[in-house]
């Protein structure tokens, strides 16, 4: 069981937690000398990830794990592959993330078709507060209103749940009129 647990038997885990939530960090050094290098080395070999995107995940779930740890989310079991699996979860999220900006280009000037009536100095500040959106934003958004999709269909595009597409949209609607309104000040 010790080998799952960073080396570390039961008795040994629950000390260095007490003294981690006291800010005493021999825990995070623990986890670091016992998995980090594994972790890495499964993520170059299982996801055929670059040394540099493989250690960047392992480094997220160091913090995260530890965070987790503070917060006794975590409790004493197979911590190695847990630590793993989060690895492994982050890194993939970032690729998805990474290729779906990728895909999400914006081909649509802001000022190709303004709506009647829009006078010319809010056209002008809406020019200039969408390319500071982001590629994210620019797509769902050209795709909702300028292309009058359903968020369903984006989500199905998008390979995720409505809610959140809708949850993304609200956050991108948000965004844009803190930009905006930061332009107009």
């Amino acid at each position: 069981m010790k080998s799952k647990n960073f080396g570390l038997s039961r008795s040994a885990f629950q000390e260095l937690l007490k003294a981690l939530k006291e800010g005493d960090d021999n825990l995070y050094q623990q986890i670091f000398l016992a998995h980090f290098e594994d972790c890495l080395n499964f993520l170059k070999r299982q996801y055929k990830a670059s040394h540099h995107d493989a250690y960047d995940a392992s480094m997220d779930a160091l913090v995260a794990f530890c965070d987790r740890l503070k917060k006794e989310r975590i409790q004493y079991g197979n911590l190695r592959f847990l630590f793993t699996r989060m690895a492994g979860q982050l890194y993939l999220r970032k690729t998805k993330d990474d290729s779906r900006l990728m895909e999400l280009t914006s081909e649509w000037d802001v000022a190709d078709e303004p709506d009647g009536d829009v006078p010319a100095d809010v056209m002008d500040t809406f020019n200039d507060a969408w390319p500071r959106l982001g590629k994210g934003c620019q797509k769902l958004l050209k795709s909702f209103f300028y292309d009058q999709r359903k968020l369903k269909e984006i989500a199905t595009q998008l390979e995720r749940n409505e809610a959140t597409v809708r949850k993304q949209k609200q956050r991108c609607m948000s965004k844009l009129q803190e930009i905006f309104q930061t332009l107009c000040q």
